[in-house]
Parts: structure tokens; C-alpha cells; sequence
């Protein structure tokens, strides 16, 4: 599922390169997939739920696990993706407008 996400995802003009990204993605109730792409700066604390690596990836079990972040510009950006259609939304940059 994550790789179908990602499949053709275009970066929004401000943000850096895919790869300077960590990302988190969960299904919600309604059965699309949220993401939160976001610049780690957790990196490798346990006790922290953004610890990944720029680079990496994870399946969330509970969509309400990931962090609602409302500012953060393109170090933070949100994507939702509907599986059965394979429409997505985003990634948009949070506190931002859309490119």
C-alpha cells in the first residue's frame, strides 16, 4: 500500500527532495490512507513517535497514533490517498498554500 502511495507522488514546489523525508501512513475508518511526510527530527529516539530516519517508512496501526500537525510548512506535509479509486491528495505543506 505504501508503495502504491508513493507511486508518481510529486513533492511540492517549496519542499525538498522524497528523500530528505521520513513518513508515517495509516488507514483511517472510512478506508483511505493518510500520510504525514515530515523532515525527521526525532531521529532515533524510542521514546518518540517520529523517530525514523530520512529515508524511511512505517505503517501506523491507529491512524489517531499520528501526530495532527497544523504548521511546520514543507517540513511537514500530509497526503491522503483512497485505495479503491487511486485518487491521492497532496502532499501539501502544512500552513501553507497549495502549489
Amino acid at each position: 500500500m505504501m508503495d502504491a502511495m508513493e507511486a508518481g507522488l510529486r513533492m511540492p514546489r517549496r519542499a525538498a527532495s522524497f528523500d530528505r523525508y521520513a513518513r508515517y501512513y495509516a488507514r483511517t475508518p472510512d478506508g483511505s490512507i493518510i500520510g504525514l511526510i515530515t523532515v525527521p527530527l526525532n531521529a532515533g529516539n524510542p521514546k518518540a513517535w517520529d523517530n525514523l530516519e530520512a529515508g524511511q517508512r512505517r505503517w501506523v496501526s491507529d491512524y489517531r497514533l499520528i501526530e495532527s500537525v497544523f504548521d511546520g510548512g514543507c517540513a511537514v506535509m500530509t497526503v491522503r490517498y483512497n485505495p479503491h479509486t487511486r485518487e491521492r491528495a497532496g502532499p501539501f505543506c502544512q500552513g501553507e498554500p497549495s502549489d
